[in-house]
């Protein structure tokens, strides 16, 4: 499962072209809030395809909508320098009367790796770890996440490499500057508002699923 509801401002004019079979397919890039930060805007690429990329195609720069589709990330490699693309695949697009805030995502997936628990002294804690999305029988989208204060108690008491994981939350996009180039680095994590535990509790001990082995296919960077 993988899906993604978003609701922001449209930050670019709206570029539709046709593969040579002639599909429509529409791009453009969407200004939305993260959770924690309703004055900072992120911005992901969206694209469409058929009747809704020729419909997003109407819709102009600056203009208020919501969108529902799915995340998708492809890690990608190119002299020796890892990079991810990170794209909003839309299936349903609407405008509204005035900006709302929507930021809601539902996943199901493996759990890339053992969470990992850091407590503050505040008192408060934070676990993360990463969640191996099925996109198709040889693909996965790998996205970060993390989890505060109960939820991440639980998740990282619970959850174990390979385990089935359902996840709830808000999708937000962290920022640095690499230590070595300097580069600004972008990433996509998941907020978890929410989690259930989906596989059996052998399955969760015992690491991946040999039925399920997608986790073993793809490099999680």
């Amino acid at each position: 499962m993988n899906s993604l509801v978003l609701a922001g401002v449209i930050s670019s004019e709206s570029q539709l072209k046709y593969s040579k079979e002639g599909k429509a397919i529409c791009e453009f890039y969407l200004n939305f809030t993260s959770p924690g930060s309703p004055e900072s805007w992120n911005q992901i690429k969206c694209v469409s395809f058929g009747k809704i990329a020729e419909a997003s195609a109407q819709i102009r720069e600056g203009e208020n909508i919501i969108c529902v589709g799915a995340i998708n990330v492809t890690n990608k490699e190119y002299q020796g320098v890892k990079s991810r693309l990170v794209e909003f695949k839309i299936q349903h697009v609407e405008t509204t009367p005035a900006l709302v805030s929507v930021n809601v995502v539902n996943l199901v997936g493996r759990a890339g790796r053992d969470p990992e628990v850091k407590y503050f002294e505040s008192g408060t804690n934070k676990c993360a770890g990463s969640l191996a999305v099925r996109r198709t029988s040889e693909l996965a989208d790998w996205l970060d996440w993390e989890a505060w204060g109960k939820v991440g108690e639980i998740m990282g008491n619970y959850v174990r490499k390979g385990g089935l994981v359902g996840i709830n939350g808000a999708l937000k996009f962290d920022k640095w500057n690499d230590r070595n180039s300097g580069e600004l680095k972008i990433k996509p994590v998941i907020v978890v508002n929410q989690m259930d535990l989906l596989s059996e509790k052998k399955q969760q001990e015992s690491g991946y699923d040999e039925s399920d082995d997608i986790c073993n296919k793809v490099q999680n960077f």
